[in-house]
């Protein structure tokens, strides 16, 4: 698997990815208005980290997939991860830090693997609008529908023996 050790964003630049997988050891955001934006069906395979407080958003245009943590869990979170379009954008399991995660479309969705744990806030510019998907067990310990909107749905897909936790 040949991958690149690093994606720098390196102070306020946007670097625009298109719609396939990209692989890095990890993609690191340096200033607060560094954006990694990423087409349609595109996806991040990799770690997603900050190199300060509230640095960077990963903005997805349509269907996409993050598959790697988000943030450094004893470190510093990503500010933002946008789901910009009616269209889904997954995020894989294990322990994610970022400040918001960002629902702009009425139709926009947020799936997360089973096992998933989101440390911050899912977020929505429609009122209400969005939608999260658990496919199993996870965990969010932000608030739900923060800054006042709703989310249209919320998903519990998880057979039985998974529990979903909110707050």
């Amino acid at each position: 698997n040949n991958k690149l050790n690093q994606v720098l964003v390196n102070s306020a630049n946007a670097v625009d990815l298109d719609g396939t997988a990209h692989h890095a050891k990890e993609f690191r955001l340096v200033n607060g208005a560094s954006i990694i934006n990423v087409a349609a069906n595109g996806s991040l395979n990799g770690k997603i980290v900050a190199n300060g407080a509230d640095n960077g958003q990963i903005v997805f245009a349509g269907v996409g997939a993050i598959v790697g943590q988000i943030g450094d869990t004893t470190g510093f979170a990503i500010a933002k991860v946008v789901s910009n379009g009616a269209a889904t954008v997954k995020i894989g399991a294990g322990a994610h830090k970022v400040n918001a995660l960002h629902l702009v479309d009425a139709n926009a969705q947020f799936e997360f693997a089973d096992g998933a744990e989101i440390t911050g806030d899912i977020t929505t510019a429609a009122a209400p609008g969005g939608i999260v998907t658990f496919l199993g067990g996870g965990k969010v310990t932000g608030t739900t529908g923060a800054g006042g909107n709703a989310l249209t749905t919320v998903n519990l897909n998880g057979d039985s023996t998974k529990t979903v936790q909110f707050g």
